[in-house]
């Protein structure tokens, strides 16, 4: 399945680096009813933020962003400056988060929700 894909994108750098694809199309609208360009930009700036938080180890972001836009590029960023990504779901309770939380203890909580349950 990998050289399938790699064939069918034609390059391994996209498979090697998840952001290529995205930079080199920026200047086009390829993402149905969305702005790439926009989207490039906020994954850069998730990338600015994630790579400010990567000292010793991985940091782990809990990402519970609604927007679609900003959940592509959240988790573009995530996986391409190889943090550890949970995916929570913005309608749990307060005693599912609290486990949530307890469990994982993020470095970084992404989303609307993000200063509802931060600990």
């Amino acid at each position: 399945m990998l050289e399938a894909l790699k064939s069918k994108c034609g390059e391994d750098s996209y498979l090697e680096q998840p952001l290529s694809y995205v930079q080199k199309r920026s200047g086009e609208q390829w993402l149905i009813g969305y702005d790439s360009q926009q989207l490039h930009q906020l994954i850069e700036q998730y990338s600015q933020q994630f790579s400010q938080l990567y000292q010793e180890k991985a940091p782990k972001i809990l990402l519970l962003e609604q927007n679609p836009l900003k959940f592509i590029a959240a988790f573009l960023a995530a996986v391409a400056n190889n943090c550890h990504i949970f995916l929570g779901n913005p309608h749990w309770v307060k005693p599912e988060w609290q486990q949530v939380l307890n469990q994982i203890h993020p470095d970084l909580i992404i989303g609307e929700l993000a200063s509802i349950i931060e600990p």
